[in-house]
């Protein structure tokens, strides 16, 4: 399902150049589950940056074998969850962008806030948050964007124990079928 073919990257820091991939090549089939660990500042987020889109500056082709939409959560929560934005607008933000349905929309959520045992509400604004909340709700918009793949970086650096048990036991029922590729530093 995703082909990374020839990968170069490389950033230029004080003058001097870094290459973090080169003619780096890795095929993932559709389903799988792809779990990525290394230090900080190898080039994990790189590589989602990279397999998303967000990141064009590289050598190399990342092929999808047909129209894929991605789900991709990155670590910046600060920067990716609208401050504007009450909870429950930032989790329907790229489900509306993209046309989905509002109603399914949040018939889902209201399943995941009950299998995920959410506590607190979708009408308090990301300011008001703990960063292991503030994880949950950049996780359920990138599910509700109803993916066939899942990029997430670092989802659960903040979760405490039994609630990272419980995301991740919720997570395998809701994405069988999805392909996933989850970066960590443990």
């Amino acid at each position: 399902m995703i082909q990374l073919i020839k990968i170069t990257k490389s950033f230029e820091h004080n003058g001097n150049k870094q290459e973090i991939y080169r003619r780096f090549s890795l095929g993932i089939k559709k389903s799988s589950k792809v779990a990525l660990f290394g230090a900080n500042g190898i080039g994990k987020s790189t590589l989602l940056n990279i397999i998303s889109g967000v990141d064009k500056d590289f050598d190399g082709k990342v092929n999808f074998d047909k129209k894929v939409r991605i789900g991709y959560m990155s670590q910046g929560l600060d920067t990716t969850l609208l401050p504007w934005y009450n909870c429950l607008k930032n989790i329907m933000l790229f489900r509306e962008y993209h046309g989905l349905d509002r109603k399914k929309g949040l018939s889902q959520l209201n399943k995941l806030k009950n299998d995920f045992g959410i506590d607190f509400s979708f009408k308090k604004y990301p300011f008001m948050l703990s960063v292991g909340q503030k994880q949950i709700v950049a996780l359920l918009r990138t599910l509700l964007l109803e993916p066939d793949i899942l990029l997430l970086d670092e989802p659960f650096s903040a979760l405490d124990l039994e609630k990272r048990r419980k995301v991740i036991q919720v997570l395998k029922k809701y994405t069988e079928d999805k392909t996933i590729i989850i970066i960590s530093h443990r």
